[in-house]
């Protein structure tokens, strides 16, 4: 599978959800894992390709925290979807 068709495919299974943390923390929410579960097989299906998980953040706080905060978003995802859902850590790359 291309990395478009790939793209694609993650792209129509978030339909416009995203994940929602609370101010200030990197814990999943249960929404937020039954989305990564709705995630997974997709994923899975990109057995070939790398995918990039990004952390995000509000304006709130200084560059520093909110830096360190992104990452620890991007490695909640990155573990749930390796101890929850079998997605194998090489298959994924954090970025904060």
């Amino acid at each position: 599978m291309s990395a478009a068709d790939c793209q694609a495919g993650l792209n129509r299974t978030l339909n416009g959800r995203r994940l929602t943390y609370r101010h200030e923390s990197a814990r999943l929410s249960s929404a937020d894992r039954a989305l990564l579960g709705d995630l997974a097989p997709a994923i899975a299906a990109c057995a070939n390709a790398t995918i990039v998980i990004e952390g995000h953040t509000d304006a709130v706080g200084s560059d520093m925290s909110n830096l360190a905060l992104s990452d620890e978003r991007a490695e909640a995802v990155a573990s749930a979807l390796t101890q929850v859902f079998e997605i194998p850590a090489e298959n994924l790359t954090t970025k904060g």
